[in-house]
C-alpha cells in the first residue's frame, strides 16, 4: 500500500470504521455502518465525514458505483502514523523519550522484555 498518511494519523473513530475496511477491503460503505451500529457504535450522521476525512488524509479510496470502500495504506502504517504523531507532539520527536515513558509506567512481563530487547538489539546503529 505505502501511501503517506499526511500530517495527522487517524482518529479514533477514522480508525474504527477503517478497522472493517482493513477485513474487508471493497466493503460498500453501508454495509460498514452497518457493521459499526451492530457492534454499539452509532455515528449517525458523523459516519460519511469520517469516510470523508479518510480520504482525505489518504487512507482511503471510494469507488462507485455503490461507494465501495477501499483501503490505501494497511493498518501497520495507520498504526506508525499515529506512534509517530505522539512521540513528536508528548516526547519531542524522541522515540526513546516515548518507550521509557511507556515501559516506566508499571511492570512489564518477562516476555515483553525480551521481545523490548530484541527490537532495540536489531535497531542499534553499530550493527548496521
Amino acid at each position: 500500500m505505502g501511501k503517506n498518511l499526511g500530517k495527522y494519523p487517524l482518529t479514533n473513530n477514522e480508525y474504527a470504521v477503517m478497522e472493517y475496511i482493513w477485513k474487508e477491503p471493497g466493503i460498500p460503505a453501508a454495509e460498514v455502518e452497518a457493521k459499526l451500529r451492530a457492534n454499539g457504535k452509532d455515528f449517525g450522521k458523523n459516519f460519511y465525514n469520517y469516510l470523508n476525512h479518510c480520504i482525505e488524509k489518504g487512507a482511503l479510496a471510494r469507488r462507485d458505483p455503490g461507494y465501495h470502500c477501499c483501503p490505501l495504506i494497511d493498518k501497520s502504517e495507520a498504526s506508525h502514523k499515529a506512534a509517530s504523531f505522539v512521540a513528536e507532539r508528548f516526547s519531542n520527536g524522541s522515540r526513546m523519550t516515548l518507550i521509557e515513558t511507556l515501559v516506566r509506567k508499571g511492570p512489564i512481563s518477562k516476555e515483553e522484555a525480551e521481545k523490548l530487547k530484541l527490537v532495540i538489539d536489531s535497531m542499534k546503529e553499530d550493527d548496521k
